[in-house]
């Protein structure tokens, strides 16, 4: 079956070919960036990341690299990524959590690159973006006895499950899984503040 199942086919087809042509050649010296590129993307899925996280990669850093224009990644600097983020924040009026997710992806894109070629500081590494969204003037919170209630209601639900209530031992189990996925989740987003649209992206 083939790594890049999932994909639009074009997208396959240049995955291929690039993996195909450059996978076992030094990459030390190439200068052209879509190399690095499609090279990187063939990486991410021999490595095991899913379809969908590698198309994020490629909609993410075919942006950059047209930002970049003729410049080569291997000679990026980190006053460049800082000013590609600024564009980015200040053009596409992203949120923060897009932007960290952008720094992010730059910065396992630049760590590919310093694998396999002379480039020696990530230049994506470390930076901070700076942001600010208007705040309330009131923030409703839930007090420690209501975090701690709503955070065990999956645990004691799922503390009344009978196995004699349900017809299979498949379906107990299933609704075993769904109430402590239920409560990992809950804990999750109260322990680390990590909002509903990040948790859902979570790739484990």
């Amino acid at each position: 079956m083939s790594h890049t199942a999932g994909l639009p086919l074009k997208f396959q087809k240049e995955i291929q070919q690039y993996r195909a042509v450059y996978q076992n050649k030094n990459l030390r010296y190439v200068r052209n960036n879509q190399v690095f590129y499609w090279r990187f993307l063939s990486h991410l899925e021999d490595i095991g990341y899913r379809p969908r996280t590698v198309e994020r990669y490629h909609v993410q850093l075919k942006m950059f690299l047209n930002w970049l224009g003729a410049a080569s990644v291997r000679r990026v600097r980190k006053e460049q990524v800082e000013q590609y983020l600024l564009w980015f924040k200040n053009e596409r009026q992203r949120e923060a959590y897009t932007l960290r997710y952008v720094r992010q992806t730059l910065s396992v894109f630049f760590s590919f690159v310093m694998r396999y070629s002379r480039m020696t500081r990530n230049p994506a590494a470390g930076l901070r973006i700076r942001t600010h969204f208007p705040q309330p003037e009131r923030i409703d919170v839930f007090s420690q006895p209501e975090v701690l209630m709503i955070v065990r209601k999956a645990l004691q639900e799922r503390g009344r499950l009978r196995r004699s209530n349900f017809p299979t031992e498949y379906s107990y189990c299933n609704a075993f899984y769904t109430l402590t996925m239920q409560y990992l989740m809950v804990k999750l987003m109260f322990s680390t503040g990590i909002r509903p649209c990040e948790l859902v992206n979570v790739e484990v």
